[in-house]
């Protein structure tokens, strides 16, 4: 078969070069940005890499078109969830199956996304659509404060805001909420957690609910986004969760997902789901609780075969988790150079540095923004959580930023 691979990421990023795709009796014509082309070597024969210069949806589209009319291939993969549409799109034109445009619709547009839920029955924020800033100010008048702003199309709390109160709208003149941008949602109050799974052929193959530290949005007060997984009595509200939604809602035969939800103590409240893998340390979590790469799998999914995906069996009884150190605000002088001395102590899975000496952080631009991730492994969940506030404190008190 001859898959054609739509990836922004780098191949190091993602760990492509331990999929074995040399290895698999399949055609792979992958498209990447020009930023990431060099990660993107000795992959195999069977691998063919194109290149654009702009990552855009008509580069993606007309670069597709040539391969295509050279190597017609039967599938598509879109490995980032901003390319699920044009993916989508794709699939439609050359009528090749996988996810739809009424699937990619629903996960990419979160405006649909809560309509289709709330009437299905579903508690969820009452979510509008922004045409002016006026919109704010009769939304907060009806459904009252706090509230929430962000893109219709967004990820990664990247221009969110929270707005406590009529006063507070003033800050935010400066922003263009033309029709079609933003949504609007009344704040839900509760912790804040994330379910991970993954679909092959209509089978949930595993179920992942772990619990934000703190909500995302936290990171406008420097707090570091840090997530650990529930044990095994605390999962299952979470598992039945997920696995009564994604029978009401447009879930293509094969994908990974991330779903986040917010929990009061009583009631679930869905705030939003991707198809996609989720982000921070659950890679790495995956990989290593199960011994089985999830993307690697979800390709083998995309392309039918079914029969190479190794059952999700938990190869150790461990708690995980993970915490994006944040930030901070102001120019980076210098890094950690003492970073082994959190593997003396703790069972350290992963290790990756964002952060560059010399850069400027001017604002708490999302949640993902970081001066690094770390994935801790431990017996306990006390073990866990006692590593993931060492490692908060013991980066920052190390990295100075001015």
């Amino acid at each position: 078969m001859k898959v054609l691979i739509l990836s922004q990421m780098s191949a190091k990023y993602i760990k492509m070069n331990e999929w074995g795709l040399d290895k698999m009796e399949h055609e792979f014509h992958i498209i990447v940005p020009e930023r990431v082309k060099e990660s993107y070597k000795d992959l195999g024969e069977n691998v063919s890499i194109y290149v654009i210069d702009s990552w855009s949806e008509n580069s993606i589209i007309l670069k597709s078109m040539l391969i295509m009319e050279n190597t017609p291939c039967q599938r598509i993969f879109a490995i980032d969830e901003f390319d699920i549409d044009v993916a989508a799109n794709l699939r439609k034109y050359f009528s090749i199956e996988g996810q739809n445009i009424d699937s990619a619709t629903f996960f990419r547009n979160k405006l649909v996304m809560n309509k289709i839920v709330r009437e299905n029955g579903f508690n969820a924020p009452i979510t509008k659509s922004l045409g002016s800033i006026l919109d704010i100010f009769s939304f907060g008048k009806k459904n009252g404060y706090p509230l929430i702003i962000k893109p219709i199309d967004g990820a990664g709390t990247m221009e969110t805001y929270k707005i406590n109160s009529e006063d507070e709208i003033r800050k935010y003149g400066h922003i263009d909420f033309h029709a079609g941008k933003f949504i609007i949602q009344n704040f839900i109050q509760g912790d804040l957690y994330h379910i991970d799974g993954f679909i092959a052929n209509n089978e949930l193959r595993y179920v992942k609910p772990s619990r934000y530290l703190y909500p995302t949005l936290a990171h406008l007060e420097n707090k570091s986004t840090a997530s650990i997984q529930l044990d095994r009595e605390d999962e299952v509200i979470f598992s039945d969760y997920l696995k009564e939604l994604i029978e009401r809602i447009p879930v293509p035969r094969d994908c990974l997902l991330h779903l986040e939800v917010f929990f009061d103590g009583e009631d679930i409240y869905f705030l939003e789901i991707a198809s996609r893998l989720g982000g921070g340390g659950v890679h790495d979590i995956v990989r290593d609780e199960y011994g089985i790469d999830p993307v690697r799998a979800s390709l083998l999914a995309e392309i039918g075969d079914y029969d190479e995906i190794s059952v999700f069996e938990k190869n150790n009884s461990s708690h995980y988790g993970f915490i994006l150190v944040n930030s901070g605000i102001g120019k980076l002088v210098s890094l950690p150079d003492n970073m082994e001395l959190i593997s003396q102590k703790f069972d350290v899975i992963d290790t990756k540095m964002f952060a560059k000496v010399g850069r400027e952080y001017k604002k708490h631009e999302s949640s993902v923004q970081a001066i690094c991730r770390i994935t801790l492994k431990g017996e306990t969940e006390e073990e866990i959580l006692s590593g993931l506030d060492y490692v908060d404190r013991f980066v920052r008190h190390n990295t100075l930023i001015v």
